[in-house]
């Protein structure tokens, strides 16, 4: 189970770092969503990472 939460984690990471700008605002990130990936998945991964307390989080 560790190897599949490593390579979720890396996953995220990944889409993050490719499709995540500060520059971006959520709407322009949103209506581009990955190939591969499900609109609403898409929808939730960007409105979670948008959010102030996850910015917070990840900075750190």
């Amino acid at each position: 189970m560790s190897n599949l939460d490593e390579r979720w984690r890396a996953y995220k990471y990944r889409l993050r770092c490719k499709y995540f700008y500060p520059n971006k605002s959520k709407e322009v990130i949103l209506a581009n969503p990955p190939s591969g990936l499900d609109c609403v998945d898409w929808t939730a991964f960007g409105h979670h990472y948008k959010e102030d307390k996850v910015k917070v989080k990840i900075m750190l």
